[in-house]
């Protein structure tokens, strides 16, 4: 995928402003992908689009600790 390469996991374990700012990137694309793709739900989508980009950043993250 793409939108994990964005961000080093182990980078954002040093500095967690990156964590922050992956978290603004990851929900904006979300939000604007489900909002184009499926107007009637895209709330639901939005959720699950955002779980689904940051869950390789946190499990990484989370395993080298």
């Amino acid at each position: 995928m793409v939108l994990e390469s964005l961000f080093n996991p182990f980078a954002v374990k040093k500095k967690p402003w990156e964590m922050f700012i992956a978290g603004f990137v990851y929900s904006i694309i979300g939000l604007m992908l489900s909002y184009f793709v499926f107007k009637e739900s895209a709330g639901l989508l939005t959720v699950f689009l955002i779980v689904l980009a940051t869950v390789p950043l946190l499990y990484t993250k989370w395993l080298c600790l």
